[in-house]
């Protein structure tokens, strides 16, 4: 039987070798990353049931990354926990789509049954609506809408194929790195990217501010006006 897995983010070294050795006791699968780097291709890596998150990683708070990190993660819960007691960034975290946001320290047991509750979850989403420029997705119908209007409904694989786009906008995304992310192992051609990339270039159209460009030889890029450099 597949062990639930579970994902870690949190750049305390000693809390986080805890909960690993801790959910591995429990009988979970856990990966632990300490950085916010690259977290969101993580995630749509690893599907994990769950995600444990940090709200303060280095200097940088999570909550303002959680758009992108709940359009990878669609219906996977996200719990936050934090050693700041401040009821402002409770609110942010319940906002946002976190589940629960757990203060540190905390007794191991309450942690566990949290993780227990949330991690065998798969009839909810963290979030419906994600913004686009003047598009929205709705995450669940993969309905594409321009300024509240629906346009179009996306495929199964033009949905993954912009999801894996705009969560590493503004990054380079190579052509393999697409196939063996949204194909998960099935052959794609090159001429069957091409056309998922030229219909999103056609649904995006309307907002001159969002681009999706290809580099020879590299892969595609998507970024908008405001966020490239």
């Amino acid at each position: 039987m597949e062990k639930i897995k579970v994902l870690l983010v949190d750049d305390d070294l000693d809390f986080g070798n805890t909960a690993v050795l801790l959910l591995k006791k429990a009988g979970y699968e856990v990966y632990f990353q300490n950085t916010l780097f690259g977290v969101e291709s993580l995630i749509m890596k690893l599907s994990p049931n769950l995600i444990i998150l940090d709200v303060m990683i280095g200097e940088e708070n999570s909550l303002e990354r959680i758009n992108d990190i709940r359009l990878a993660a669609e219906d996977i819960p996200i719990m936050c926990v934090s050693s700041l007691h401040d009821p402002e960034l409770k609110t942010e975290a319940a906002n946002n789509g976190a589940m629960i946001y757990i203060e540190k320290p905390f007794d191991s047991r309450e942690f566990l049954g949290w993780v227990n509750r949330y991690a065998k979850r798969k009839d909810f989403s963290n979030s419906r609506m994600i913004n686009m420029g003047a598009y929205t997705v709705d995450t669940e119908t993969h309905v594409l809408s321009f300024r509240g209007c629906s346009e179009k409904t996306l495929g199964n694989t033009e949905f993954a194929t912009l999801k894996l786009l705009w969560i590493n906008k503004g990054e380079v995304v190579p052509r393999q790195d697409l196939k063996d992310t949204v194909w998960r192992g099935v052959h794609c051609s090159e001429e069957s990217l091409n056309n998922v990339m030229y219909n999103l270039r056609r649904y995006f159209a309307k907002d001159a501010s969002i681009h999706l460009e290809t580099l020879r030889g590299e892969g595609f890029k998507m970024w908008m006006d405001d966020c490239h450099t």
